[in-house]
C-alpha cells in the first residue's frame, strides 16, 4: 500500500487512496501489468508518480472499463462496442 505522507508529483489533491500502483491496477481489473503499461505508453492512462512509484487514477481505470476500453476481469478481450463474432461449429457449417 502507499505511504499516505507521500504527496503526487503534479500536486493532484486526489485523495492518496484514489490511486494504484501497476501491479493493483492489473489485478483490479484482471490484466498484466504490462498491459497496464502498455495503456500508459499509449496515453490511454494518466501516469502520476506518488512515493517514486508510478499509480493511476482508480476513476480513470473504472471509466475505462465501463466503456470497454479496457476488457474487465474474466473477459477475453477489449471489445470497443462490438458484439464478438461466433464461429460456426463443423456441425453447422456442414450442409446435409
Amino acid at each position: 500500500m502507499i505511504n499516505k505522507k507521500c504527496q503526487l508529483s503534479d500536486g493532484e489533491t486526489e485523495n492518496q487512496e484514489d490511486f494504484l500502483t501497476i501491479d493493483e491496477a492489473a489485478r483490479f481489473v484482471g490484466l498484466s501489468h504490462w498491459t497496464i503499461r502498455m495503456y500508459l505508453q499509449k496515453r490511454r492512462l494518466t501516469k502520476y508518480r506518488l512515493c517514486n512509484r508510478t499509480v493511476v487514477s482508480r476513476r480513470e481505470l473504472t471509466a475505462l472499463v465501463h466503456i470497454k476500453e479496457i476488457a474487465p476481469a474474466g473477459s477475453v478481450g477489449p471489445t470497443n462496442g462490438r458484439q464478438p463474432t461466433v464461429a460456426p461449429t463443423s456441425k453447422e457449417s456442414r450442409h446435409v
